[in-house]
């Protein structure tokens, strides 16, 4: 054999080698990606699990003791999404419906969502709370309400607009 022989030999395995790392690594990289994709699966159902002890939590059923720290934690998770609701709600001179949660207009008698009746305001937005001075913000909402509207006043208070 010659050098240039040799050369090619040397260069051919050097390919090969190559070559066969190459797939190793690439069948690790599938294998490992396919572990992944069963602890996802395993995730997944893990949380049907968890959202079944939930409902059966929430239907009034008894629950282990064990997971009374996580169902507290949710509860406490859902008051602060109401809370924030409830907020969102009053800044776009809407309340929420006592039924179903529903954000609706504040002159609503009945959600129409759900067509749960709703308790009377008294207050209009504008009126201060009892032993405040008026500030005079609402100078400008009070004007619109003795002007024609040319849209109803709760156009932004459905449930079906997302602002974030």
């Amino acid at each position: 054999m010659n050098d240039f022989d040799n050369a090619m030999k040397k260069i051919a395995d050097v390919l090969y080698g190559a070559a066969r790392k190459s797939g190793e690594i690439l069948d690790n990289t599938k294998k490992a990606y396919n572990i992944s994709s069963e602890k996802d699966k395993i995730a997944k159902v893990q949380s049907q699990i968890g959202l079944k002890v939930y409902k059966a939590y929430v239907a009034g059923n008894a629950t282990p003791d064990y997971v009374q720290p996580e169902i507290e934690a949710i509860k406490a998770i859902e008051e602060r999404i109401q809370e924030l609701e409830r907020s969102m709600a009053e800044s776009k001179s809407c309340k929420i419906c006592k039924e179903c949660g529903a954000r609706i207009a504040l002159d609503d008698v009945y959600c129409p969502k759900c067509g749960g009746k709703q308790p009377e305001t008294t207050a209009s937005c504008c009126e201060p709370p009892a032993g405040e001075e008026d500030s005079g913000c609402c100078e400008e909402a009070k004007s619109e309400e003795r002007s024609e509207p040319t849209q109803r006043a709760d156009a932004d208070c459905s449930d079906d607009d997302d602002d974030f």
